[in-house]
């Protein structure tokens, strides 16, 4: 088994991009909105550049990890994801922050809920826990997400697993070709 990777740029902002998406899951559905979409592209209803490669048949995400010790932690300390600084508080949290209360595993959980609360970091990985630890894992399998850094202001309040997700093999195998209609 091979694959395609195909990447779409656009002008719109993502949130417009997720009508031609099927967040909820349903293939069938997907399908026929993105055929939708490529077909208004090809229209030039839509502005986008369509960027292909050939890709290996069984790329893997990148991974990491940051391991939490609540009695470690403070008010105001940061995690960094692929750029993107979340505050941990003692208050009531909003924006890009998370709440620090009671202890590790609920402290855990709440930087979860901010990592896939906030956009440009759910765009790239997904976030779970399991007691302290949170666990990332990059959106797009193969090498792509080992790039995404990894920091934290304490440690070890947050100890991240490096300074960079990792693991991630495999993608793109050939140079790409790109179709711009109207980008």
């Amino acid at each position: 088994m091979s694959s395609i990777i195909l990447t779409i740029k656009s002008n719109r902002v993502y949130a417009d991009l997720a009508r031609f998406m099927d967040v909820a899951g349903n293939k069938r559905n997907g399908v026929r909105k993105l055929k939708a979409y490529l077909k208004s592209v090809e229209c030039g209803a839509e502005l986008a550049a369509v960027t292909v490669q050939r890709g290996t048949a069984n790329p893997v995400a990148a991974a990491g990890t940051l391991t939490l010790t609540y009695a470690s932690m403070q008010n105001n300390d940061t995690v960094t994801l692929a750029g993107v600084v979340l505050t941990g508080v003692t208050g009531t949290p909003s924006g890009p922050q998370f709440n620090i209360v009671t202890d590790g595993t609920v402290t855990a959980a709440n930087l979860v809920v901010a990592i896939n609360a906030t956009a440009v970091i759910n765009a790239l990985v997904v976030a779970t826990s399991a007691a302290t630890v949170v666990t990332l894992t990059a959106l797009q399998a193969g090498v792509c997400g080992n790039q995404y850094t990894l920091v934290s202001s304490r440690d070890p309040g947050v100890t991240p697993s490096a300074a960079k997700m990792a693991g991630g093999t495999g993608g793109a195998l050939t140079t790409a070709i790109t179709y711009s209609m109207g980008l």
